[in-house]
C-alpha cells in the first residue's frame, strides 16, 4: 500500500507552536505590509486576533469537545444495550463528531499540532488488518501515534468509520464480538481525552495567541495563517483530493490510491460519496470562515478581507472569495470526489493566490520556503 503524506506540515507546525507561545513585540515597521505602522493599520490586525480568537477557534474547539462527549456517551450506551436503535445513535454521534473535527483541524497549531489532532484523528486510509489484529489480541494504544506506524492506520475517524459500516449488517458485528465494542469505547475515550486537553490547553493559549500582536514573523497571525495553509495543502489538496486520484502538488503525480477516500466505507456501504463530500464542504467552508473572519453560523467579523481593504488591496479579496466560489461550484457540479482533476486543479489555484498574492501583501514568509504555490 503507497500512502502519500507531506512531512512538511508537520515540520512547520512543529516550529510555529514553538512560535506561538512566544510573546513577540511587534516594532518594526519593516513586518508591516505597506512598509507602515499606523494605528490604523496596527488595530485592525489586533482586531483580527481578537475575533478569530472570540468567534472562530474559541468556538470550534468546544464544539468538537462537545460532539466528541455526545459520541462517547452515544456508544457508552451501545455497549451497554448493542440495539440497531443505540447503533444508529452512534453513526448519527459520529457523523456530526467527524464534521465539526474539520472546523478545529484547520487551526493546527499550539496543542493541536503538538497532540498531532490530524494525524491520531484522520488518518486515511485506514489498515484494517491492523485493525482486525489490534481487535483480537486486545492490545492497542492509541497515543502511540510516533512510537507504532500501524496504531496511525488504524485509529480515529477512519477506523470508526471501518466498525460502522464495513460488516453488511454491522449490528451483527457487534453483537457476535465484545472485543469489537471495547475497542470503539477506548478509542472513542482517548479521542475525548485529547479534545478535553485541547480546550483546557487553549484557556492559556487564547491570552499568548491575542497578545502576539502584529503581522511579522512568529506573530500569531503570521503563524496561523502559515500552519493553516500548510493544513489546507496536505489535508485537503493532498488527502481528500489528491491521493484517490493520484496528484498532490502539481508535478507530483503517482497512481491512484483506490481506497484513500475520506469515509471510504460509508460511501462504499452507500454507493455513493456524499457523506466523504460532505466533510471536504465543511473543511473548505472552515478554510473560508477562518478568511472571512466568520463565525460558524455565518455572522462577520473581522477577517483578512478586512485587511486587505485597509492596506488598498481588495483585487486580491475579489481573487480570494472567488475562487472559494470556483471551488464550491467545481463540488456541486461533479457529485463526488474521485474523477478527473478539476476539483484538485480548482484547490490549488487557491493556494497558488495565497503563496504568491496574499502573503505578499501582508509581507508574509512561506513558512515552507516556497514561494511558487505547489
Amino acid at each position: 500500500m503507497k500512502y502519500k503524506k507531506s512531512k512538511k506540515l508537520s515540520i512547520l507546525l512543529t516550529l510555529s507552536s514553538i512560535a506561538l507561545l512566544s510573546i513577540i513585540a511587534c516594532e518594526d515597521a519593516d513586518d508591516l505590509a505597506d512598509g507602515s505602522d499606523t494605528s490604523e493599520t496596527l488595530a485592525i490586525y489586533d482586531d483580527v486576533l481578537e475575533n478569530l480568537s472570540e468567534n472562530v477557534i474559541t468556538p470550534s474547539i468546544t464544539q468538537y469537545q462537545t460532539s466528541i462527549t455526545s459520541l462517547s456517551e452515544a456508544v457508552d450506551e451501545f455497549s451497554q444495550t448493542t440495539t440497531q436503535v443505540n447503533l444508529d445513535a452512534v453513526k448519527t454521534a459520529y457523523k456530526t463528531a467527524y464534521l465539526d473535527f474539520q472546523k478545529i483541524a484547520i487551526h493546527n497549531f499550539g496543542t493541536i499540532a503538538e497532540l498531532k489532532l490530524s494525524e491520531t484523528n484522520n488518518f486515511y486510509p485506514v489498515d484494517t488488518t491492523d485493525a482486525k489484529e489490534f481487535i483480537e489480541a486486545e492490545d492497542y494504544d492509541f497515543s502511540d501515534i510516533l512510537g507504532s506506524d500501524s496504531h496511525k492506520k488504524a485509529n480515529g475517524f477512519p477506523v470508526i468509520d471501518y466498525l460502522l459500516h464495513n460488516d453488511d449488517v454491522p449490528l451483527t458485528l457487534f453483537e457476535n464480538d465484545d472485543k469489537a465494542i471495547t475497542f470503539l469505547d477506548t478509542l472513542v475515550g482517548y479521542m475525548l481525552a485529547t479534545a478535553t486537553e485541547i480546550n483546557t490547553s487553549w484557556a492559556t493559549e487564547k491570552e499568548n495567541y491575542v497578545a502576539n500582536t502584529g503581522i511579522q514573523s512568529g506573530s500569531s497571525l503570521s503563524t496561523h495563517i502559515n500552519a493553516s495553509l500548510a493544513w489546507f495543502e496536505d489535508a485537503i489538496r493532498n488527502d481528500k483530493v489528491g491521493n484517490i486520484i493520484g496528484k498532490n502538488s502539481p508535478n507530483e503525480e503517482f497512481d491512484a490510491i483506490e481506497n484513500a477516500l475520506e469515509a471510504y466505507f460509508e460511501a462504499e456501504a452507500n454507493s455513493n460519496e456524499d457523506f466523504s463530500i460532505e466533510l471536504l464542504e465543511s473543511a473548505i467552508d472552515a478554510f473560508e470562515k477562518f478568511y472571512l473572519g466568520n463565525d460558524d453560523d455565518g455572522t462577520e467579523g473581522k477577517g483578512f478581507d478586512d485587511v486587505l481593504e485597509e492596506l488598498g488591496k481588495t483585487s486580491i479579496d475579489t481573487e480570494i472569495k472567488a475562487q472559494f466560489t470556483s471551488i464550491k461550484n467545481t463540488i456541486d457540479t461533479r457529485g463526488q470526489i474521485s474523477g478527473d482533476d478539476a476539483l484538485h486543479a480548482a484547490i490549488q489555484e487557491m493556494i497558488t493566490i495565497w503563496k504568491s498574492d496574499f502573503f505578499n501583501a501582508l509581507n508574509i514568509t512561506d513558512g515552507d520556503g516556497i514561494s511558487d504555490g505547489d
